[in-house]
């Protein structure tokens, strides 16, 4: 939420590819995910929070949100395989992030 380019109501993808394991600590999850609301509020259109978790790992991490957003009117959470996949739904052209992928690699 603090970068340049954030605007309340827009869509996210959270991408967990890189993630090998996670601490199981509900407490700050939830913490972390009612942190996040405020850049919800308001939304004049449904907000997407797309989760990349392409493994069991990431999977298991990104249900654990999704729990968090299941009674939320206007948000709609999902769960993908891949940054592609995101952009499917989100109807943007995945070349933008898998150029910008690369480059922060």
């Amino acid at each position: 939420m603090q970068h340049t380019d954030f605007r309340h109501g827009q869509s996210q993808i959270v991408d967990l590819r890189d993630v090998v394991s996670y601490e199981r600590d509900f407490t700050r999850i939830m913490e972390f995910q009612a942190l996040r609301t405020e850049a919800f509020m308001g939304a004049s259109a449904p907000i997407h929070l797309i989760y990349i978790a392409p493994n069991e790992a990431t999977h298991a991490m990104a249900m654990t949100a999704l729990r968090s957003w299941k009674d939320i009117d206007g948000i709609i959470a999902l769960i993908l395989g891949s940054i592609e996949e995101a952009c499917d739904v989100l109807a943007i052209d995945a070349t933008v992030l898998v150029a910008s992928d690369a480059d922060a690699a």
